[in-house]
C-alpha cells in the first residue's frame, strides 16, 4: 500500500496585492501586462498599471532523470559526484552558490584541514588529496590561513566537475520541495532487507534563479550533502539538532541534559599592505573592541606581520541563534564583529603603527557553517567510537581531528574562560584521538529508503562531530559515499542492503575505494589485479628515522 505525498515549503510573505508568494517557482503570482513598445506609450502605461497585479506567465518544469543526485557542492558533495560518475552512475550535481567547494570556497575561504593536522602519515588521500595537489600545482598563492583563498581554487573544483562526462552540474540552484511516496515495511528472513524505511523519494525540484529555471530532478538514489541536511528534513527523514544529555550514551563530554546549543558560524576577512597610510573609521554598528581585557578570553591575531593576511577561525557567534533559521541575523551580528575587531587592529591594539598602511579588502557575506542538523543513520557515531578505532565492519572512510567542539556561544560568551583545552590538561590531552574509521551505516538515512548523507549532516552525535566535520576528512568520506551509491543503483540496493556487514556487496565496495587510492584503516588490498601484491622490495641497505 502506497501514499504519494509531496513536501514543498511555502511562504506566508504577501506581495503587495495581497497574493502568497510561492517559494517553489520563486516568483510573486502577478499578472501579465502589455510591454509598452516607445518611450512615449511607456509614462501613460506606467499610469495605467497603478493600483493593478501583474502576472508572470507561468513557468514550465523541466524533468531530469539520473541515476543519483547529489545536493550540495562543498568538497563532500563534490566528491560524492565525482566518485559516483566515475563508477559510471548518470549524476547530476546541485549546488546552490555560483562556486563549489562549500566552507572551502572563495565565497567562506576556510583552509580545508584534516586528520594530518593531528596525526602523522593520516593525510586523507582519494579524489580529494587529487583536487588539492592540482589546486597547489596550479595556484599561485598560498593560504595557510582563513580568509586567503583565491578563485583560482574554485577554478580547481569546477574544471573537476566538468572533466567527467556522466556529471552533470547544477551551480546556483536552490532545492526547496522534495517529493516522497510512502511505503509499507517488508519483511524478510534476510536482515538486511528488513525494511524499517518509512518512505522514498521520488524527486526533489529546485529553482536556478540566475536564469529562471524550474527543475525537477528525479532519480533512483539521492545523496544529502547540504550541510543543513535540507533533502532529509524535506523528506521527513529522522534527525537531530543540538547537543545530546550526556546519559544517553555514556559520553563524558557531553552535557547532563540535551539542549539546542551548536557550534557556530564564523565570517573570514582579507587585509593587505597598501604601502601608504589606510586609515579607518569603523561605523557606527561595528562592535567596541578596545582593550585586549574586551574579548574577555586571550585571541591570537595570527599573520598581522605578513603583507597580507586574514583571519580568524573564532570570529564566531551561535547560540542564542539558531544557525538555520536565523542564518541572516548571525551574518549581520559577525560582520559587527568583524569590523570591530579591524577597528581594534588598526587603531587600538599594540600592533597599531605596523598596521597604519594595512586595509580590508575582503570580508566574507556567507557564514561558514559548522553544525545544524544531523541526519539518523542505523548507527550513530558517539564519542566513544573517536578514542579507539572501532574496526567498523563496514569501514569506509576515517576521520583525526581532535574532538573541537568550541566554546559554546562563540563571541557571544562573555562568561567561559575561553576554549576549554586552552585552560585544562587533562582536557586537552583527552580530546586528542587517533585516526579511526566511520561506518557506511551512519552515512544514509534510517527511515527513508534512498537517502545517502555525506559531510556534517550524517549520523554522528554533536561531540563525535568535533572531530570528523573538517573538511578534507569529509571530502574522503563523501567518496565512499559516492562509490556506495554508485554500487547500489548499479545492483538495485537500498543504502541498507549495501552497507549491510555480513554481506559480500561492502568487499566489493571497500576494494574498489582502496583501487581510487582511498585509505581505509586496517582493510588490505585484496585486488588479485594488482600486480603490487605480487611484487618484491629490496634494499642494499636500511636506515631508521632520524627525528632529530
Amino acid at each position: 500500500m502506497r501514499a504519494r505525498v509531496e513536501v514543498r515549503l511555502r511562504s506566508s510573505e504577501k506581495t503587495p496585492g495581497g497574493s502568497l508568494r510561492d517559494c517553489r517557482s520563486g516568483v510573486a503570482a502577478w499578472p501579465a501586462a502589455e510591454h509598452p513598445t516607445t518611450h512615449e506609450a511607456f509614462p501613460q502605461t506606467a499610469r495605467g498599471l497603478r493600483g493593478k497585479i501583474m502576472m508572470a506567465e507561468a513557468r514550465d518544469t523541466e524533468e531530469l532523470v539520473f541515476d543519483l543526485v547529489v545536493v550540495g557542492g562543498g568538497l563532500a558533495g563534490l566528491c560524492a559526484a565525482l566518485a559516483a560518475a566515475r563508477a559510471g552512475a548518470r549524476t547530476a550535481l546541485v549546488q546552490d552558490r555560483p562556486v563549489l567547494g562549500g566552507n572551502s570556497s572563495s565565497e567562506i575561504r576556510v583552509v580545508p584541514y584534516g586528520a594530518g593536522h593531528s596525526n602523522a602519515w593520516a593525510r586523507e588521500t582519494g579524489l580529494v588529496g587529487e583536487l588539492i595537489l592540482e589546486d597547489r600545482a596550479t595556484n599561485p598563492d598560498q593560504y595557510l590561513d582563513h580568509g586567503l583563498t583565491n578563485s583560482n581554487y574554485d577554478l580547481t573544483l569546477l574544471h573537476a566537475a566538468r572533466r567527467e562526462s556522466h556529471l552533470t552540474l547544477f551551480l546556483n540552484t536552490s532545492v526547496r520541495a522534495v517529493e516522497v511516496e510512502e511505503i509499507a515495511p517488508v519483511v524478510s528472513s534476510n536482515e538486511a532487507s528488513v525494511s524499517r524505511y518509512e518512505r522514498r523519494i521520488v524527486s526533489v525540484s529546485g529553482s536556478q534563479l540566475v536564469s529562471e529555471r524550474e527543475y525537477c530532478f528525479r532519480a533512483r538514489h539521492f545523496i544529502d550533502a547540504t550541510g543543513d541536511g535540507t533533502v532529509g528534513f524535506l523528506a521527513g527523514a529522522d534527525y537531530r539538532y543540538g547537543r545530546e544529555a550526556r546519559a544517553e550514551h555514556g559520553e563524558p563530554l557531553a552535557p547532563a541534559t540535551a539542549d539546542e546549543v551548536t557550534m557556530g558560524s564564523t565570517l573570514t576577512f582579507r587585509a593587505h599592505d597598501t604601502g601608504k597610510p589606510a586609515p579607518f573609521v569603523a561605523p557606527l554598528a561595528a562592535y567596541p573592541y578596545r582593550t585586549p581585557e574586551d574579548f574577555i578570553y586571550d585571541r591570537g591575531f595570527w599573520g598581522v606581520e605578513q603583507p597580507a593576511f586574514g583571519g580568524y577561525w573564532w570570529i564566531e557567534i551561535c547560540n542564542p541563534y539558531h544557525q538555520i533559521a536565523d542564518n541572516p541575523t548571525v551574518r549581520d551580528e559577525l560582520h559587527r564583529h568583524v569590523l570591530g575587531i579591524w577597528d581594534y587592529l588598526k587603531n587600538h591594539s599594540p600592533q597599531r603603527e605596523h598596521l597604519a598602511t594595512y586595509a580590508l579588502d575582503w570580508i566574507g557575506m556567507l557564514p561558514g557553517k559548522r553544525e545544524s542538523r544531523r541526519l539518523l543513520g542505523d548507527v550513530i557515531v558517539t564519542e566513544h567510537d573517536c578514542h579507539r578505532d572501532r574496526e567498523w565492519p563496514d569501514g569506509v572512510c576515517y576521520a583525526g581531528w581532535w574532538i573541537d567542539l568550541h566554546i559554546p556561544g562563540g563571541l557571544l560568551n562573555r562568561v567561559d574562560p575561553g576554549e576549554r583545552e586552552d585552560v585544562d590538561q587533562n582536557y586537552k590531552h583527552w580530546i586528542r584521538v587517533a585516526p579511526f574509521s566511520l561506518p557506511l551505516r551512519a552515512l544514509y538515512s534510517r527511515n527513508v529508503e534512498n537517502l545517502w548523507m555525506t559531510g556534517r549532516d550524517v549520523s554522528v552525535t554533536h561531540v563525535a562531530l568535533g572531530p570528523m566535520r573538517v573538511q578534507l576528512s569529509l571530502g574522503a568520506q563523501g567518496q565512499a559515499v559516492g562509490t556506495a551509491a554508485a554500487y547500489a543503483v548499479a545492483h538495485d540496493l537500498t543504502p541498507r542492503e549495501a552497507a549491510h556487514p555480513p554481506g559480500t556487496h561492502l568487499s566489493v565496495i571497500r576494494q574498489q575505494l582502496l583501487r581510487e587510492d582511498v585509505r581505509l584503516l586496517g582493510v588490505p588490498n585484496e585486488d588479485p589485479a594488482d600486480l603490487a601484491l605480487r611484487a618484491e622490495a629490496t634494499a642494499t641497505s636500511a636506515a631508521g628515522l632520524d627525528f632529530g
